[in-house]
């Protein structure tokens, strides 16, 4: 009797221990497929249903699609605010044959008449939508073109925010180009913080001050909250061919000033196209030129 028990039993143990490797293999291979379906990264933009705004979007869609090189197909996200103007159909008709995809959101009525709010609050849906699907997060304003391959997007290792500014007196990041590893909840953090102090008092006295204030109080805010979540040796800056002003490249008397735009990963614009003769002021190759104006509306 105690011999057959004792074989039951190691039989048993056998059993326990195969069905252990079966279930742990069967993580594994679980866990490989997820890692193997992330995506590298996910471009996201803010886009409003104004001439200009889609004018911009497509322009940032197709230069992606077009210049970023190996990450050229990678998931681009559109995001749109809901209140009482739609896009039109020609705009989304357009950005379908892109294989974008268009992300309604909710805002309040007159948090969207403040700058930039809406754009915050894009920039936490994105994030929280792209934890578990991507490495890194690229958040663009669109009036953003994508030139050449922008390499830089993929962080080094122990780097959790990508940025880049022009010159640097004290620590001011802008908004227009930011690389983050979502599940660090960077934006969310942003956006908490502005929706808790834009309309406080003393704030709003200093916008009556100069305008300027509330137009760039986003960016300072999301200074401060970049300065107390992570540490210098967490932030990377882009090079200088990232995110360059193309509207200031008369202006430009610093060394990195380029002979023209091509030399550049990815541009920056203010509706260059609204001036008609943009095509003589631009500093740009004829190729780039005509690039420009076949996409722009006739």
């Amino acid at each position: 009797m105690c011999l057959k028990e004792g074989q039951n039993s190691w039989r048993r143990n056998i059993c326990l221990i195969f069905l252990a490797a079966i279930i742990l293999l069967s993580s594994i291979t679980m866990a490989s497929a997820q890692e193997k379906n992330k995506e590298q990264l996910i471009f996201s933009t803010v886009v409003y249903p104004t001439n200009r705004s889609e004018t911009n979007a497509l322009l940032l869609v197709e230069s992606i699609r077009d210049f970023a090189g190996s990450l050229s197909q990678a998931p681009i996200w559109c995001f749109v605010p809901q209140y009482e103007k739609q896009l039109s159909s020609n705009f989304q008709n357009r950005l379908s044959e892109f294989n974008t995809t268009l992300i309604p959101y909710e805002i309040n009525h007159d948090a969207l008449r403040f700058f930039f709010a809406a754009d915050i609050h894009a920039a936490a849906i994105a994030e929280s939508m792209a934890v578990g699907k991507t490495d890194f997060l690229i958040w663009l304003s669109s009036n953003t073109l994508i030139l050449h391959e922008p390499t830089a997007f993929l962080l080094s290792d122990g780097k959790d925010l990508a940025y880049r500014d022009d010159l640097i007196v004290r620590p001011y990041f802008n908004a227009g180009i930011l690389i983050t590893r979502p599940e660090n909840v960077l934006f969310k953090t942003w956006r908490d913080t502005f929706f808790k102090v834009y309309q406080k008092p003393e704030l709003q006295q200093l916008y009556k001050q100069d305008e300027r204030y509330a137009i760039f109080i986003h960016q300072a805010i999301l200074s401060g909250v970049i300065l107390a979540t992570l540490t210098v040796e967490e932030i990377q800056e882009l090079p200088s061919a990232y995110n360059y002003p193309e509207h200031l490249h008369g202006e430009d008397i610093t060394a990195n000033r380029p002979a023209i735009l091509d030399e550049l990963v990815t541009v920056r614009h203010e509706g260059f196209y609204q001036d008609p003769d943009w095509k003589q002021k631009m500093p740009a190759s004829d190729s780039l030129k005509d690039w420009l104006a076949e996409r722009l509306p006739q």
